[in-house]
């Protein structure tokens, strides 16, 4: 399961973004079952790297989507 998320500049630095994934993670364990998740982050994408780090993610790998270049964030369920 790939967990991304995306706001409109006006809405950044507000922890709207941390709140919802941290919320959206809590569901995907408890409420899901799911053993992990991975985000695919642009590396210059720092605000979202941020997010993904500080919900305990960590990168493991890369991959190339849309032609573009991603780090594979990965977050296990224990």
């Amino acid at each position: 399961m790939d967990l991304g998320w995306h706001l409109l500049p006006r809405h950044w630095h507000h922890g709207y973004a941390t709140e919802a994934a941290r919320e959206a993670v809590r569901h995907a364990f408890e409420e899901r079952g799911l053993d992990h998740l991975v985000s695919l982050i642009r590396p210059e994408n720092e605000p979202s790297r941020r997010v993904a780090e500080w919900l305990g993610r960590r990168a493991v790998s890369e991959a190339v989507h849309a032609g573009l270049r991603h780090l594979v964030y990965r977050l296990d369920a224990s």
